[in-house]
């Protein structure tokens, strides 16, 4: 529990949501955690349409997040609404209890359940440090202790509440500013087929590393010789445009470049939000 409310300060509410109370299988009824009293903001800063979502028609606020009130006033958080999945026979899920699961492991530095089809899948950033510390290194040793991991949480768990597959990823999930991870891009994440990660590792090494070590080692050179000869210096840029040209090309052929009239005449800074992989090969 997060507590009991604080008398004459603030007041909660647990409200439906999508026209009914939920379950969450232990038999308590799940809705909205909503709050008023003088703690409350009033609203966001000159934006009435967002404030007038934010607040119920009676002055509620709608915090987002789901939960109970026991008999003896104490509340229970189980997730954030947005968060919340349902499963095809009606079940709710809420993946935050999943993940603490996982998190509470040394093995697992982050985690996030979502669901491929009809089925329940772990994301996990494994932690290789502490797997190394217990001599799991090999990428085949990692993956059978996160699979005993997932044996032995699904135990904890009810039949729809448990995992099915535990997908591994090295770099750290994307978050907001409030480190919130954005759950909507690994809802969107495919599964990449074996042959496909083969395919890619060849034109990687073979292709891709080359080429821009060339590219890098050209550009240092024609540096070097515009800087004696005088030349105008975009050329000495040539092998790395180049090199990006050849890259586009390779892998992602045909590219529609769409806005292109927005932008003015004049010198732009056009700076790339890292939302994609692709940045680099668009910018360059």
């Amino acid at each position: 529990s997060c507590g009991k409310v604080l008398p004459e300060i603030e007041q909660v509410r647990i409200s439906p949501v999508e026209g009914g109370f939920q379950s969450d299988g232990s038999g308590h009824e799940v809705g909205e955690v909503q709050v008023r009293g003088e703690n409350v903001c009033l609203g966001y800063y000159k934006n009435e349409e967002a404030t007038k979502a934010l607040f119920t028609p009676d002055g509620w606020m709608r915090t987002g997040d789901l939960g109970f009130i026991d008999a003896n006033g104490y509340v229970y958080l189980r997730g954030r609404s947005k968060a919340m999945l349902l499963t095809a026979n009606g079940q709710n899920i809420f993946p935050e209890e999943i993940e603490s699961l996982y998190g509470s492991s040394p093995f697992v530095m982050e985690c996030v359940v979502v669901q491929r089809d009809t089925k329940l899948v772990a994301v996990v950033v494994p932690d290789l440090d502490a797997l190394k510390a217990e001599g799991k290194v090999k990428e085949k040793e990692v993956t059978e202790a996160m699979n005993t991991l997932r044996d032995m949480i699904n135990q904890r768990l009810p039949m729809y509440e448990q995992v099915s597959a535990v997908e591994l990823r090295e770099e750290p999930f994307e978050k907001t500013p409030k480190q919130s991870i954005k759950r909507y891009l690994i809802k969107s994440l495919p599964v990449m087929n074996p042959l496909l990660k083969v395919l890619w590792a060849i034109y990687y090494w073979l292709i891709f590393v080359p080429l821009f070590v060339l590219a890098t080692i050209l550009t240092s050179i024609l540096t070097v010789l515009g800087s004696a000869l005088g030349w105008r210096r975009g050329a000495t840029y040539l092998p790395s445009r180049i090199w990006s040209k050849l890259t586009m090309n390779l892998l992602f052929s045909p590219v529609t470049v769409r806005g292109k009239e927005h932008i003015p005449d004049e010198a732009v800074i056009v700076a790339p939000n890292h939302m994609s992989a692709l940045d680099v090969f668009v910018m360059a």
